[in-house]
């Protein structure tokens, strides 16, 4: 009996015999077929089209006697003889996708239900949502997305902030891995609480160092204005509190996801990132610190692991189409030089992290160094890489009893 899931794929087949242009934008897989004898024929005008052989109904029925033989010169007549129109055959072939995904996710859900591996079962939906993904583009194609990208609402990035960073970089743009690096005490992590706390849209944080509520603390400190040890001993004016209850309030409905394993390997950091793009739906990840990740090969070189982590950062900002932001260490010697502002030669353990990232911005204070500098209460944040834009230097204020970054003239 023909079902009408058969009769779509037929239709959609033949049109590919009668115009085999239409390939030429197609979505579909030799997989996305229920039927085998329409996989395999399928599959055998995907291997002509990409050896530029000649794609009709009789070059298919010998491709296919050859490779099998099996005579599927009648099958081949049935898609012709039904084959869609070209004004409705991009309808035909977009049904045959549903079906395909419709079949997929139940397998997905009967996986789940016997497995009970609900990681597993989330990277198989991942996987499924990107199958549609196109990567090949003519330039025209090319330039058409480009100009609704320039023309996007969202073209202005993610902010950090701070408007005098994201005048240089542009914001945090999907796709990008930024590494934040600088000498522990510069104020990384706080630099990353920051960025939580203005980024305004749902958020994860991949916290190896400090726990969930230590993270909190600094978020509502800043939300607050209120000085961040005199909150964490209960030392605040009544003032101060009553400003705490409204950072409270202000806090409650923010999406702001947060994994504080310790030392969470970078598996855990893809899994928790896919989790939460497809629980929740974040818009951008936020990892501290990078080098605080362990690889999945424990034994290997330390600048080996380091690639990795940094390859797998960049990977998941591309699947997921996210920023990811990232702090990192940089490297010891840096405090042996008269000038310790980190380069990126600095980057601690291996220069793929420089390879890797789209912006390397450092953090760097001279007060930390030199308390009877002219610089008291300022932090340099320098864009030392920029693959999108100019590199460059931006002075901001610190304040270190809120742990909070403004541009100057804010504070």
């Amino acid at each position: 009996m023909t079902t009408p899931a058969y009769y779509t794929e037929q239709r959609a087949i033949g049109g590919f015999l009668v115009d085999p242009s239409r390939l030429m934008d197609c979505p579909l897989s030799a997989g996305d077929f229920q039927q085998d004898t329409h996989t395999q024929i399928f599959a055998a005008i995907l291997e002509m089209e990409a050896t530029q052989e000649a794609v009709d109904l009789v070059t298919v029925a010998q491709h296919l006697e050859k490779k099998t033989g099996r005579n599927f010169l009648p099958a081949l007549q049935h898609c012709y003889d039904s084959a869609a129109g070209r004004a409705n055959h991009g309808a035909v072939v977009d049904a045959v996708k549903q079906q395909a995904t419709e079949r997929k996710i139940s397998a997905i859900a009967k996986s789940l239900a016997e497995d009970k591996d609900p990681n597993a079962a989330i990277a198989a939906l991942i996987r499924l949502q990107n199958t549609g993904r196109r990567y090949d583009f003519t330039l025209s194609q090319a330039l058409t997305a480009a100009l609704e990208e320039i023309e996007s609402d969202s073209n202005s990035g993610i902010p950090s902030g701070l408007r005098a960073l994201d005048a240089l970089t542009g914001g945090c743009r999907s796709g990008d891995l930024i590494i934040e690096a600088g000498r522990p005490a510069m104020g990384k992590t706080a630099s990353l609480v920051n960025r939580i706390s203005s980024c305004g849209v749902p958020c994860g944080l991949i916290s190896g160092e400090q726990g969930a509520s230590q993270i909190a603390m600094r978020l509502l400190a800043l939300q607050a204005g209120v000085n961040a040890w005199g909150l964490r001993n209960q030392n605040l004016s009544e003032h101060s509190w009553g400003r705490v209850t409204e950072g409270l309030a202000a806090l409650k409905d923010r999406q702001i996801y947060i994994n504080d394993k310790p030392s969470p390997s970078i598996t855990d950091v893809i899994r928790q990132a896919r989790a939460w793009a497809h629980k929740y739906g974040i818009k951008i990840l936020f990892v501290d610190y990078l080098q605080r990740l362990t690889a999945t090969d424990h034994r290997a070189a330390r600048h080996y692991q380091i690639e990795e982590i940094a390859k797998s950062l960049k990977s998941i900002a591309r699947e997921l189409c996210i920023p990811v932001v990232a702090a990192a260490q940089v490297r010891r010697e840096v405090e042996t030089r008269n000038d310790k502002r980190p380069t990126l030669s600095d980057l601690k353990d291996s220069g793929s992290i420089e390879q890797e990232a789209d912006q390397v911005i450092s953090i760097f204070r001279d007060e930390y160094y030199h308390p009877d500098t002219n610089d008291a209460g300022i932090a340099e944040f320098a864009v030392l890489k920029n693959r999108h834009g100019p590199t460059g230097t931006v002075k901001v204020h610190w304040s270190a009893q809120q742990m909070r970054f403004s541009d100057m003239g804010e504070e």
